[in-house]
């Protein structure tokens, strides 16, 4: 557990609320490895049908936490991969590999990792004025671990623009490009979301995993494989009724 973000875990819906509104729900590096396998062990519950992630306050996300200053030493690549780069593949790791769908309802902004967070969910809902930013370029920074969430979801000459532009793209713009699956009204944000998690909860478990499970592994297959393996699913869950 980490003081960044609240769990609840009752229920079939488990909920993971972002915590730091007075910064903008910014994740510092430790918040980061607890989020990862909170996202891994919330899944992991027999009856779980989803997993939502909200932010508290006026934005979901501003990314991660950049303060503390330089070591006193330049790290090696080694000690950076483990140190930087692995907590935040990880957490993008969970949410490929959670066996359920994972959900954001976003308002406000959500920059760099934020915004790679949001893409990388199975689910997300924004509100009208949500807005949409990979910033890491400011600092010369190349997002390739943002990058990394965003392939498959979101066109390639659109992360590039985000990318190089340094541009903040609105919500109708994020839906257009797939960052995220609708878009409602501010006021209707918490009505949309909880709408979609008792639809959800009213569904069996199996029929629940074998969607993400099929979407998440049909992409990578050729046509053929990827209709057998339809076939497969569906016939797994006919038989264990």
């Amino acid at each position: 557990m980490s003081d960044a973000f609240l769990v609840a875990a009752a229920g079939p819906i488990a909920r993971i609320t972002l915590n730091r509104p007075e910064v903008g729900n910014i994740l510092t590096m430790d918040a980061l490895r607890a989020l990862g396998r909170t996202i891994t062990e919330l899944g992991a519950g027999a009856e779980r049908r989803a997993i939502l992630v909200t932010g508290a306050g006026k934005d979901f996300c501003l990314g991660r936490d950049t303060t503390g200053g330089p070591p006193k030493e330049k790290p090696t690549a080694v000690q950076m991969r483990a140190n930087l780069t692995q907590p935040i593949l990880d957490v993008y790791r969970a949410l490929r590999e959670a066996p359920v769908p994972v959900i954001a309802a976003v308002q406000g902004r959500a920059s760099g990792l934020g915004c790679a967070f949001i893409s990388g969910c199975d689910i997300a809902i924004a509100s009208s004025s949500a807005r949409f930013r990979l910033p890491e370029m400011e600092k010369d920074l190349p997002p390739t671990l943002a990058i990394s969430a965003l392939l498959h979801r979101v066109p390639p000459k659109m992360i590039t623009t985000m990318v190089y532009s340094l541009g903040e793209i609105d919500a109708q713009t994020a839906l257009a490009a797939g960052f995220v699956g609708r878009v409602v009204p501010d006021a209707e944000l918490a009505r949309a979301t909880e709408e979609l998690c008792a639809t959800l909860a009213e569904r069996t478990p199996i029929a629940v995993r074998t969607v993400k499970e099929y979407l998440r592994t049909a992409l990578y297959m050729d046509a053929g494989g990827a209709s057998d393996l339809a076939g497969i699913s569906l016939a797994n869950v006919l038989s264990s009724r």
